[in-house]
């Protein structure tokens, strides 16, 4: 996949399409008609050198991805299998200790840690497809 070919989620911002890392690559995730506004999906993905699960949000028509750990506790957020957001569908919430993060940013604005933000992966569309960048060493897989 060429730079020129992605369109950046949320556009403008992030300065390159492509990070200048050379061991990074863009992977497919799942196909935009895949995910319906407030619905998520898992995937792994090589991010600081190990594997780690990751998900891919659509909140309001745009695409969102993080490393799976909340900021507070070293746990998966998802409260059941695959479901992050919270009952009203306006924040991720961790299953833990009840965390609340902004879907668009990662910032958690409720419970501990006030302020901290998911560790977040840079996501582009293309051609019907919503792809997230990770490090190239041990070529990632998808999870169902």
């Amino acid at each position: 996949m060429r730079a020129t070919e992605l369109q950046l989620e949320p556009p403008g911002l992030y300065k390159g399409a492509v990070s200048s890392k050379k061991d990074e690559v863009w992977i497919a995730v799942a196909g935009v008609e895949e995910l319906p506004d407030r619905t998520s999906k898992k995937f792994l993905a090589v991010v600081d050198g190990a594997e780690q699960e990751c998900f891919l949000v659509n909140f309001q028509g745009r695409f969102y991805a993080y490393v799976n750990r909340c900021c507070h506790v070293p746990m998966t957020l998802d409260w059941v299998e695959n479901r992050f957001f919270s009952a009203e569908g306006r924040y991720l919430q961790c299953a833990t200790h009840g965390a609340l993060y902004l879907p668009e940013s990662g910032e958690c604005v409720a419970g501990p840690p006030c302020g901290k933000f998911l560790q977040r992966l840079q996501v582009a569309t293309a051609h019907g497809t919503v792809y997230v960048a990770v490090e190239h060493r041990n070529r990632p897989r998808q999870n169902d």
